[in-house]
């Protein structure tokens, strides 16, 4: 049960106004507090009564917390507790004076430039306007809560190995979303051509003019993720043991909140229609498919020493992102527009791009640059004539061995054992063999910004965006970094008894 201890002030100011779907707010109040229930239940069934094989499973409500700098961005947000003053005139420097009053700055100032003082009794009364920016919570909002259940098999097998198989399902009951109040639905049907997604116009996006953003906090039920691994252990031999696992995962939502503000979580999300429709799409935190294992044997000889050799290896899909417009491609005064992929040349004009007065590339040039781009890219040619989706680009795969020597020396002195240890790490040790192996990826395009637009008569004309002074020709290129190379670590130990 969530209490929120702290009492805010109300702003009239701002409650007197009216946002989108005619939402009013209320500054001065937390969310309702109610107790929230989170009931599970869960099984681990021995099935033969030998643990050969062993099944567990549960099912239930799982409830979490939010950053809670979102919540505080109600207060500080409000017009009530802090403001920022921007003096832009020197005439004005001399009311820079240092006041006690902590509300002497939160609204219309009162300054008499002939004896330089000010009225004493709040002459910048609190809540006379609004601020440019405000953050609200729904007064219904509830914290992040998920429907969980798992089913999981432990099973033994010959030469004392394991094999556990375990799936995952999760969805979303309540996660977390930001919307926008002050930006009115698209007052453009579109543009002309095969993008058909709502556009605005510049006069005609905000409710109110003089606020830059009105954000509330609230919930939403679209999200689920699943993972399934399967895992096994083999102690074959003695001294000898290892183990390999194989993790698949899924994970959509409507928005990851990419940011510590409302402001920010709310525009740094990818969009076809706009911030305020998003559409279910992957996890900026999805891992696909990933594999790990490890092999590890020691032998001891002479009777003083053992060597010990240890490989271990990790492979994955490194990450995903979105194709994405590097301007704000309808208007809506946010940057982050997902692009519309044509279907063939008929679908995209190019114009020239036109550097200092000169072309650097002509349109031709760009179109058939453009077109050997998307040959080469496995997301861009499997969805021609589709929006991207935000996060649905995957980088490569990363594979990676690292390789661990161990070698002891060991004299019982007095009854006792005491041993030295020399240890040698080979990390990324595939780059060793072989220059091109565990060799990490970046993309070409920075965030993937592929096209710049702007519109002729209600069309789009493209320029493509340059990647180090010229037209991208591949979507990744190499991290040339000590990340992508091996390296050598040594250690000592002495152990004394």
């Amino acid at each position: 049960m969530p209490l929120y201890l702290n009492e805010l002030k109300s702003n009239p100011a701002v409650a007197a106004l009216t946002f989108d779907n005619n939402v009013k707010l209320d500054l001065g109040k937390w969310p309702e507090t109610k107790v929230i229930p989170s009931p599970r239940v869960g099984f681990n069934w021995d099935v033969f009564k030998n643990r050969v094989l062993k099944v567990r499973g549960g099912t239930g409500i799982f409830t979490g917390r939010l950053p809670f700098v979102w919540f505080t961005n109600q207060p500080t947000n409000s017009g009530m507790l802090q403001n920022t003053v921007e003096l832009t005139s020197t005439a004005t420097l001399d009311s820079i004076k240092f006041n006690p009053d902590p509300f002497y700055n939160m609204g219309a100032t009162n300054y008499n430039t002939t004896t330089k003082t000010h009225d004493p009794l709040f002459p910048m009364t609190a809540g006379t306007k609004p601020p440019s920016s405000i953050a609200a919570i729904d007064p219904q909002f509830k914290m992040p809560q998920v429907w969980r259940t798992s089913l999981a098999a432990d099973i033994k097998l010959p030469l004392d190995m394991s094999l556990t198989l375990e799936g995952t399902y999760t969805q979303d009951i309540n996660a977390i979303v930001q919307k926008n109040l002050n930006l009115k639905p698209a007052d453009i049907a579109h543009y002309d051509g095969p993008d058909r997604r709502p556009v605005w116009s510049t006069a005609g996006r905000k409710v109110y003019s003089n606020l830059s953003e009105v954000m509330l906090l609230t919930n939403t039920n679209r999200g689920y993720s699943w993972t399934f691994t399967a895992q096994l252990n083999f102690p074959i031999v003695r001294n000898f043991n290892g183990m390999f696992a194989y993790t698949a995962s899924m994970a959509k939502d409507i928005t990851g909140n990419p940011g510590s503000q409302a402001a920010s979580a709310w525009s740094n999300n990818l969009s076809v229609r706009g911030q305020n429709d998003l559409d279910l799409s992957y996890s900026q935190y999805l891992t696909p498919h990933r594999l790990v294992g490890s092999l590890s044997y020691r032998f001891e000889y002479l009777k003083h020493a053992a060597t010990t050799i240890s490989v271990f290896y990790s492979g994955y899909v490194a990450g995903n992102f979105s194709y994405r417009y590097s301007n704000d491609f309808n208007n809506d005064g946010v940057n982050a527009d997902l692009i519309y992929i044509p279907k063939d040349q008929t679908e995209i004009t190019f114009e020239d791009y036109i550097v200092g007065g000169v072309v650097k590339y002509t349109a031709a040039q760009q179109a058939s640059a453009f077109w050997a781009y998307v040959a080469q890219d496995k997301y861009l040619r499997n969805h021609l004539g589709q929006y991207a989706e935000r996060n649905a680009a995957f980088f490569p795969w990363y594979h990676r061995f690292d390789v661990k020597i161990l070698q002891d020396i060991f004299v019982n002195i007095g009854g006792k054992r005491n041993s030295l240890q020399v240890s040698a790490d080979i990390l990324n040790f595939g780059n060793l063999l072989n220059p091109n192996w565990g060799v990490r990826k970046e993309l070409t395009l920075n965030n993937g910004s592929i096209l710049s637009s702007r519109i002729v008569s209600n069309k789009p004309v493209f320029k493509m965006v340059e990647a180090g002074g010229k037209l991208p020709t591949s979507t990744f290129k190499n991290v040339n970094t000590t990340a992508s190379t091996w390296g050598l670590q040594i250690g000592l130990r002495y152990t004394f008894n």
